[in-house]
């Protein structure tokens, strides 16, 4: 099968290419550009689900050292939502890899439902996006803390 291939099929997350092959490509790539950006003084934002990788304490540290990051001030912000609203955006969103989920939806939420973040990198942050608040909430947690340090600005002694 090939990889353009791979994120057509309807449980991406249940095929073995994808979960062993293109999803780690994915996310290294993630974390190389981000550490090139950082590299510049540009601060950065990673918008993934990173599923597979919730449950590893080190990930995060472990990531940004495989990806050469520099000495670098991290916010993990948690986003979560309801079940009902997260349905409802998988229905409007209307994705055929969406189907599986939606066909065994019981199934689905108690599996990715009830995941955790289990990370201890970083300075961490909830909310909950059942509704526009979650956005304003995201948007203040990134101006209180002004930006992600770079390794050369003051406050940027907590390591990636």
């Amino acid at each position: 099968m090939r990889a353009e291939n791979v994120c057509q099929i309807p449980d991406r997350e249940a095929s073995e290419i994808y979960l062993s092959r293109v999803m780690p490509l994915e996310y290294e790539t993630l974390f190389a550009v981000a550490g090139r950006n950082l590299e510049l003084g540009h601060s950065v934002v990673l918008d993934a689900p990173f599923v597979a990788y919730l449950s590893d304490p080190d990930y995060l540290l472990t990531a940004t050292a495989r990806a050469g990051w520099p000495e670098t001030r991290i916010q993990v912000i948690q986003v979560t939502a309801s079940a009902a609203v997260v349905k409802q955006r998988l229905v409007d969103r209307g994705l055929d890899r969406d189907r599986v989920k939606l066909d065994d939806w019981d199934s689905y939420w108690r599996r990715f439902g009830a995941l955790e973040c289990r990370w201890q990198s970083g300075q961490h942050h909830f909310v909950v996006n059942d509704d526009a608040q979650a956005l304003r909430a995201v948007e203040k947690l990134i101006t209180a803390t002004g930006h992600i340090t770079t390794p050369d600005e003051p406050g940027s002694d907590q390591p990636a």
